[in-house]
């Protein structure tokens, strides 16, 4: 296991437009902070308890959340 929380849903968008193809389908992203398995040149992640420090370190990934219908400006 490399990153904790496992698994994370994600919304996928179906098509590139919306609304009768008057605007355009794109996706709303949300950073999210996961723990990832610390690589042995990294240094220890100081916000982390001491039983997950030496393991572990914060990263953050973009999750899709949502789909926006966006103006074609």
């Amino acid at each position: 296991m490399r990153h904790y929380p496992r698994f994370v849903r994600e919304v996928v968008c179906t098509s590139d437009t919306c609304y009768h193809d008057f605007y355009t389908c794109t996706p709303d992203y949300y950073s999210l902070v996961v723990l990832t398995t610390r690589h042995p040149r990294h240094g220890a992640e100081t916000a982390l308890p001491d039983q997950l420090r030496d393991d572990w370190i914060f990263n953050t990934v973009n999750v899709s959340v949502a789909c926006m219908c966006m103006s074609r400006n």
